[in-house]
């Protein structure tokens, strides 16, 4: 028996499938997020404690403090490195008139990115999580992020919905809150990349 297995890519074998780009956007942090990230680090809590507080910081500052709250003012919100960051990437695509997905675990994250991005932007962000996403209502979040003619943003769970749908209205995946296994991310990019797609697709860790 060989240790090795053949994995076969998509990419390989459908070649009608447009190119997808996969992008690292490294982010610099404001001296007042590095001084609260550091805070976490070099706290006495416990190392799983903290660890758990980091993840939570990975998303926003505000989740990992006392004063967690989803409805954030919008400046506060802003204020974020990673928050800017993320709206300046999504700036980005709404000026090529695209839409994208945002997919992030944490449910107190999704409400509060749902928040600041729509707040921004002045449109409506849909969630699907897999709490109280029953198939009608799934379909209805999917059909009103569909038929928008230009700039869309859906926020979905790798976990929830990282499999089984097919969005390729969107051509930009990402991935806001990473999840350990890559396979799973790569399910949940998978979404956008199939048979229909006819856009360039990028992928953003």
């Amino acid at each position: 028996a060989s240790n090795y297995i053949l994995r076969r890519l998509k990419k390989d074998y459908l070649q009608e499938l447009p190119p997808k780009e996969e992008k690292v956007r490294d982010i610099m942090l404001a001296p007042n997020d590095e001084e609260a990230y550091l805070e976490i680090v070099n706290s006495d809590q416990a190392a799983l404690t903290r660890l758990h507080k980091l993840k939570s910081f990975s998303i926003h500052k505000m989740l990992a403090s006392e004063n967690t709250g989803a409805n954030l003012e919008r400046s506060v919100f802003e204020s974020y490195s990673k928050a800017k960051e993320l709206l300046n990437l999504l700036n980005e695509i709404k000026e090529k008139q695209e839409k994208v997905i945002i997919f992030v675990i944490n449910r107190i994250g999704q409400d509060m990115l749902r928040y600041g991005i729509g707040d921004f932007f002045g449109i409506d962000v849909e969630i699907i999580n897999g709490t109280n996403n029953d198939q009608a209502s799934v379909k209805r979040k999917l059909d009103a992020f569909k038929s928008q003619k230009d700039f869309a943003v859906i926020i979905l769970s790798p976990l929830a919905a990282g499999v089984g749908l097919t969005i390729t209205e969107a051509n930009h995946v990402i991935h806001y809150e990473r999840w350990w296994n890559a396979s799973k991310e790569d399910q949940a990019s998978d979404r956008v990349y199939r048979i229909g797609q006819n856009k360039n697709v990028f992928i953003h860790h």
